[in-house]
């Protein structure tokens, strides 16, 4: 299963009719305006935003993860969707502690006061409402 929006990803139209017609099995291609749901994908950017990603992914890739999670509530697997980020510190070799936590405090500091990083990100959001998705 995919979604339109990767199809049309696909810039090569030998490839494309290979994925849509050649593949040794069939795709069910599903419309991402009418598939998903605006609560996968709320939940999707809100994770996104949690472990820091927000910013370097696409909306079809958002997409693509808020469909996994459907596909998951709808085999009755969602118990195996993390709900949260789990805490980065425990990937970090403890040696390395130190730069990990001034970098961080670094980032931190730099940040606008004026909140334009905020409002930058709040306009991306809004960007949902551009695809078709609000429901």
């Amino acid at each position: 299963m995919t979604l339109d929006r990767v199809i049309s990803e696909v810039k090569d139209e030998r490839s494309r009719e290979y994925i849509l017609n050649r593949l040794p099995y069939e795709l069910e291609v599903k419309t991402a305006e009418s598939y998903l749901d605006k609560e996968d994908l709320d939940k999707v950017q809100n994770f996104a935003k949690d472990t820091g990603d927000f910013k370097s992914l696409s909306k079809v890739d958002m997409m693509v993860i808020a469909l996994g999670c459907k596909t998951a509530r709808l085999r009755g697997e969602d118990h195996l969707v993390h709900r949260e980020p789990k805490d980065l510190g425990e990937f970090r070799p403890e040696r390395l502690k130190a730069a990990y936590d001034a970098y961080s405090d670094h980032d931190t500091e730099s940040s606008d006061e004026d909140g334009s990083d905020e409002a930058k990100n709040q306009d991306e959001v809004d960007e949902w409402g551009s695809v078709g998705i609000s429901r």
